[in-house]
């Protein structure tokens, strides 16, 4: 909605953008404004007021965020934003709030939904202290739809009431039914699926009154997720084809697609997969002309899972390929398992048959046993009547060599049966001997592939350097690891880092090595002076290397590049999907404002070094790889690492640890010496983990400053 009303700004003169201009008479002297011209216009017109009135500087700039805020240069509003940031007095400045919900937007963008709270919570305390209701009832809903990415439905629940409560008080009915929609959102993913229909329902009514067809269509939509959670299928299908018709009469091609995939999951569940696999198809046509890319990924596991229902196991395969195939390339989790299962399932089947065959012959054989033992018992009686019979003998021996011939045949059945028993077991206990014996070597393979890796890596911690001092955690997952550190001395330079192959385990290590023989050649072999063309070509090595032999591998990595110049010690650092962090004591001098402090305390502060946000091999990302550059004190400290360490599920909640706790476990640990840190970090990552299972690789280098 915010950006909407950008949008409107930007189609209209410039004198109307100031519904809350933190200062109009600036505004007025500034006059209109249009185009691509306004950025360097602003640019101009600021550097001239903070000349003439400097001891205005800080709402001077104050207003040039706001106005580069309100025509959407993001670029120029977040370096204003992050300036004023700095300032101990900007919470007095007009409208002050605005910056934490710049910020806080942002965060949100990337992801980091912890990072939007905090900033988020800050503009709450700024409206409230001002008593800005038509502002604290946007700040509230931020906060609940955050807290709905971070799955905590509790608090989003609560934030939400507030921000419908505020919506009430105020007869807003368009913010009570924009209020109602997130909230049944809230309490749906809590389980309490009856409670959030009403808050659609009521949602629904406010929106067919105000003539809002697109809320008029996201509540059909919800409610059709409600009532198919309910396994309320016929309701389900009428909602989604409500809003379905809504949405092809507004052309709006995105929600139509997310209509088709609803429904094809809806027709799943009412196991009528050739109506699933219509809708899902036409939803992924969709998103593919749309380039939605990152929905393709749960459409494709749809049509799997349909196929699948059909019992089509081969189309089932080949769209669940597709699925771990675009899943891997957009950078999302690797949980994919069922792939493997899918490929192995057409091997296993014909040993799963015999198995079952094998049980269900000595379940026959035990109840014939027991038949057996029941003959015998009767055998037994038998003889005693003939005793007790025996003056009458000529019937007693009838008995008695009937007796005889029962037993023999008995007994020559229960030896033919035990030796089939026999048999059988001895073929079930080779068949274990086999199995037993291809997995030993197997293991074997594996543990001789990890000598190889390990003879390919540097050891890094031992190199004699005079500037440098190098500590490292490596915890591969399976044996071998798809994570690799490297070091090289070439000149007066020191070139290092980290990289993080797609998946772990044995395919891992087969693209960590690729990886390294190509960052061999790119550093011994040609000549570069700047750290992004090193990785530029190194893509290029990779890139190479996976698409030989007319076959192309999806696979790929991600990467922190580091050149440090031993006569200057300026730093380099290029990243691919990596970021970097510099741990600074506050008895020296200040970061560079351009560089964002992400966690202090009293002693130290802790900036990050952005990379582009692309992998190294194949991807959709256009953007160009860059470097950071810094000049490092005596005594800094950087630190380079893979997803592992902030991934890995565990603590109290059973929940990952994520950076933002990994940082501040390097900020306390920053008084220790380098290597009393990194055995911090190691003991705090055990105890973080505890019996869980290891999720990823783990690589994390840190590297001092020493001279």
């Amino acid at each position: 909605m915010l950006r909407l009303v950008y949008l409107f700004i930007l189609l209209f003169p410039f004198q109307f953008v100031l519904a809350q201009d933190p200062n109009p008479m600036l505004t007025k002297r500034f006059g209109k404004c249009d185009g691509d011209a306004c950025s360097k216009k602003i640019e101009v017109f600021v550097k001239k007021e903070i000349s003439q009135h400097k001891q205005q500087q800080l709402a001077i700039q104050n207003w040039s965020f706001y106005i580069y805020d309100s025509l959407s240069l993001d670029v120029q509003a977040d370096s204003i934003c992050s300036l004023l940031l700095q300032s101990k007095s900007h919470d007095k400045l007009k409208s002050a709030h605005r910056l934490h919900v710049f910020k806080g937007n942002q965060s949100m963008d990337s992801s980091q939904f912890e990072d939007a709270i905090k900033y988020f919570y800050k503009a709450l305390k700024l409206t409230q202290a001002a008593k800005l209701k038509n502002e604290e009832v946007k700040v509230q809903r931020l906060i609940g739809l955050a807290y709905l990415k971070l799955e905590n439905h509790k608090i989003a629940e609560n934030h939400l009431r507030v921000s419908l409560k505020i919506h009430e008080a105020e007869n807003d009915e368009l913010g009570i039914a924009n209020a109602c929609i997130s909230l049944g959102n809230a309490l749906k993913d809590q389980g309490k699926t009856k409670a959030s229909i009403i808050y659609y329902n009521r949602s629904l009514e406010l929106a067919q009154k105000l003539e809002n067809n697109r809320l008029i269509a996201g509540n059909y939509n919800n409610l059709g997720n409600a009532y198919r959670r309910l396994k309320k299928h016929k309701e389900a299908v009428n909602y989604f084809l409500k809003a379905l018709e809504i949405n092809k009469k507004a052309d709006n091609q995105l929600w139509i697609s997310f209509n088709y995939h609803n429904l094809g999951m809806t027709y799943t569940d009412l196991k009528q997969f050739d109506k699933a696999i219509q809708y899902q198809l036409l939803s992924n046509d969709l998103k593919k002309k749309l380039g939605d890319s990152l929905s393709m990924v749960s459409g494709y596991e749809g049509i799997s899972n349909a196929y699948a229902g059909k019992q089509d196991f081969q189309n089932a395969y080949r769209y669940l390929k597709l699925h771990i195939r675009l899943k891997d390339t957009m950078n999302l989790i690797e949980q994919a398992n069922a792939l493997s299962d899918l490929e192995t399932r057409y091997e296993t089947e014909k040993k799963e048959t015999q198995i079952a065959q094998l049980q269900t012959e000595n379940e026959l054989r035990m109840i014939r046993n027991s038949k057996l033992q029941e003959d015998a018992a009767k055998t037994r009686n038998y003889f005693l009547l003939a005793g007790l019979a025996v003056i009458f003998l000529v019937i007693g021996l009838f008995f008695v060599l009937r007796s005889n011939r029962m037993r023999r045949k008995t007994n020559e059945l229960l030896n033919d049966k035990n030796e089939e028993i026999q048999a059988s077991h001895d073929a079930l206990k080779s068949a274990m001997d086999e199995l037993s014996v291809k997995n030993k070597e197997i293991i074997d393979s594996i543990n001789y592939a990890t000598y190889i890796q390990q003879a390919s890596l540097p050891k890094i911690t031992q190199r004699v350097n005079d500037e440098l001092k190098f500590e490292l955690f490596f915890a591969p997952k399976d044996i071998v690891s798809g994570d690799f550190y490297f070091s090289y001395e070439k000149h007066q330079l020191s070139i290092f880092g980290v990289g993080d192959c797609t998946g772990h385990g044995v395919p891992g290590a087969m693209v960590s090595l690729i990886g390294m023989n190509a960052l061999d050649k790119v550093v011994r072999e040609e000549q570069h002076e700047r750290a992004s063309t090193m990785v530029e070509s190194f893509n290029e090595h990779v890139l190479s290397s996976l698409h030989r032999g007319g076959n192309t591998i999806n696979d790929g990595m991600d990467l922190s590049l580091c050149i440090f110049n031993h006569s200057n010690n300026a730093l380099q650092f290029t990243g691919a999907n990596h970021n970097a962090l510099v741990i600074r004591s506050k008895k020296q001098a200040a970061f560079d404002s351009s560089f964002e402090v992400k966690i202090e305390n009293d002693d130290f502060q802790i900036v990050s070094l952005p990379g582009a946000r692309r992998p190294i091999g194949k991807t959709l990302s256009k953007e160009a790889f860059f470097e950071n550059e810094i000049t490092l004190l005596k005594h800094d400290r950087l630190v380079l690492f893979s997803d592992g360490y902030a991934d890995q599920t565990g603590g109290e909640i059973k929940k990952k640890m994520k950076r933002a706790n990994m940082m501040n476990l390097l900020l306390v640990s920053s008084t220790y010496s380098i290597n009393e840190q990194m055995n911090y970090m190691k003991e705090a990552f055990s105890k973080w983990k505890s019996t869980i299972e290891q999720v990823d690789d783990v690589c994390v280098l840190i590297v001092e400053v020493v001279e």
